[in-house]
């Protein structure tokens, strides 16, 4: 990197005191994400019959496992503006992940669960910035901003040879899945979807209900369009107020807890069971324009799989969440002079205090397989937990 504004004679400036370019590249090795990924192992389960017991693991080890590798690129700035009132870091970026190390679904018929391998080739570009403000600087009263700001567009490029695609693993839903596809985002959600013509048309059959494809395929992306996070800061005397809001636009979410609902009757969506509708998309006998009504009651919830058609719970998992709020109060010196400390604080705390979104489902941060690279499914999952907190700090 270089500082620019050092050889130009800027740094006594007021508008552009600082200012500085950068250029990097970098080739690193990620290891395996745990032990005993070679080769096949067993581990202590209950004891049978009083006697310690071992079981053979569920994952086939690979003695051809490689470290996987990640080549990236980037390019950014550092700006501070106006005596450091305002700054400003932003970067592009580019990143190839060439083998990463994934364990793979097997059939059940060969006696493992899956197996331990390298995934051919997946790229990342994007975008991430930084903006910190400070508009209010008093004898009094601070006031400060912090702005972050992330775009991430992702790839695969290749699974190696003979694969059509890879199943992430997953939990308690075998129908609709993550899934990694050449050409595809990493982690496209697929599972069941409506026929549709060569046009995109929903095919409805002769009685007006739409016709569920035989092939399964993808119905979504839970990769989001962009994230961005705003903290506010402000003090005045011995108070001190910050809050966190977290935002995220776009990425899908299978709401398999509505399909369920809907199928059982006891969705809020069922409530109009009693309604009639015609349902948009071409017939499959004559391609003419569907204009047979229906109703979505028990006959209609009946025609599907439990959890419904896949593409049909698929929505949008935006969200706008107040993440962080804290109060905190720093005790007096004539207070802390009594305590014989240095000093002591207060601080209220509370997290998850509020959301607002278009998700029908219980959290769109919710994941069915908790942290993992299988996202985006949300099947009777626990929400996030609202928490309130207090700490009181002394120092000696």
């Amino acid at each position: 990197g270089i500082v620019f504004t050092e050889p130009l004679g800027w740094s006594s400036s007021r508008i552009l005191p600082f200012g500085k370019l950068r250029m990097s590249y970098g080739e690193v090795g990620n290891d395996a994400p745990g032990a005993y990924l070679t080769g096949l192992f067993y581990q202590s389960v209950a004891q049978v019959q009083g006697r310690t017991a071992f079981l053979r693991s569920a994952t086939i080890g690979n003695e051809d496992l490689e470290p996987e590798k990640s080549r990236s690129y980037e390019f950014g700035a550092e700006l501070r503006f106006f005596r450091n009132r305002i700054g400003i870091d932003g970067a592009v970026y580019r990143n190839e992940s060439i083998g990463q190390i994934i364990s793979a679904p097997v059939a059940g018929s060969s006696g493992f669960s899956s197996i331990v391998t390298n995934v051919g080739k997946v790229e990342n570009k994007g975008l991430e910035f930084v903006i910190d403000a400070n508009p209010v600087r008093k004898k009094n009263i601070n006031w400060d901003i912090a702005l972050n700001f992330s775009r991430n567009r992702n790839i695969v490029i290749d699974i190696g040879e003979g694969a059509e695609l890879i199943r992430l693993p997953g939990f308690g839903l075998t129908s609709t899945q993550n899934v990694i596809i050449p050409g595809q985002p990493y982690g496209v959600i697929y599972g069941t979807r409506w026929l549709r013509d060569e046009g995109g048309n929903v095919l409805i059959d002769d009685s007006g209900y739409p016709i569920a494809d035989l092939q399964t395929g993808v119905v979504g992306d839970p990769n989001p369009d962009w994230l961005m996070g705003l903290r506010n800061t402000l003090q005045s005397g011995p108070f001190s107020l910050s809050f966190l809001f977290d935002v995220r636009k776009g990425g899908d979410i299978f709401n398999g807890t509505a399909g369920v609902m809907r199928s059982l009757g006891i969705h809020i969506d069922t409530q109009t069971r009693e309604e009639t509708l015609v349902i948009e998309g071409l017939r499959q006998s004559d391609g003419q324009p569907n204009t047979v009504p229906v109703r979505k009651d028990q006959n209609f919830y009946s025609r599907y799989p439990f959890a419904g058609v896949s593409e049909a719970a698929i929505e949008d998992g935006s969200f706008l969440r107040l993440r962080e709020l804290n109060l905190r109060f720093d005790f007096p010196e004539r207070w802390t002079r009594k305590m014989r400390s240095a000093g002591a604080s207060l601080t209220l705390t509370g997290r998850n205090l509020w959301l607002l979104t278009n998700y029908t489902g219980i959290d769109p941060e919710t994941n069915l397989s908790g942290a993992s690279n299988s996202f985006g499914r949300d099947y009777f999952n626990a929400p996030n937990t609202r928490s309130f907190g207090a700490s009181l700090q002394v120092s000696f």
